[in-house]
């Protein structure tokens, strides 16, 4: 009998914080993902689509990083970028890798991983992380990257 009480003013307990405005405040964000034509040339791209928290982007720009060709179609590769957004920028951090498939190693393809190192005060994102994803679509000197996740 005890134990079934203790069980009832458990449940009381994790409905009312539950229902409260921390529990709410802390809800998971949602996706959002911005699109960026990113050159191999310039050390800045323009962002093509973007949604979400990203909608006042504009471009991007390469801070730097480093490649490392670990097979004859493969590239790991890791780095940060400076995201322009209307009220502040915002730096992320990506790990990816680049595949290149295709008989003549024109088809790259990446995926990789990202998450916001820092942004500036007022910028729409301050944190979060998610997945890069880039097609040469064809691209002869950039990839189109999306990059998507959860971001506050």
């Amino acid at each position: 009998m005890k134990h079934r009480t203790i069980a009832t003013w458990g449940v009381v307990a994790l409905a009312t914080i539950a229902g409260s405005p921390v529990a709410q405040a802390a809800s998971i964000p949602s996706v959002s993902s911005f699109t960026v034509v990113t050159s191999f040339l310039a050390p800045s791209s323009p962002i093509v689509a973007a949604d979400g928290l990203w909608e006042g982007c504009t471009g991007v720009t390469d801070l730097g990083g480093y490649a490392n060709q670990v097979s004859p179609s493969k590239v790991r590769f890791s780095g940060e970028k400076q995201v322009h957004c209307e009220g502040g920028d915002v730096v992320i951090h990506y790990d990816a890798e680049m595949n290149f498939r295709g008989p003549d190693s024109r088809d790259r393809r990446t995926f990789g991983t990202w998450s916001v190192v820092s942004s500036d005060e007022g910028a729409p994102v301050v944190g979060g992380g998610g997945r890069v994803e880039g097609v040469n679509r064809g691209c002869q000197d950039c990839i189109v990257d999306t990059f998507s996740g959860r971001v506050y």
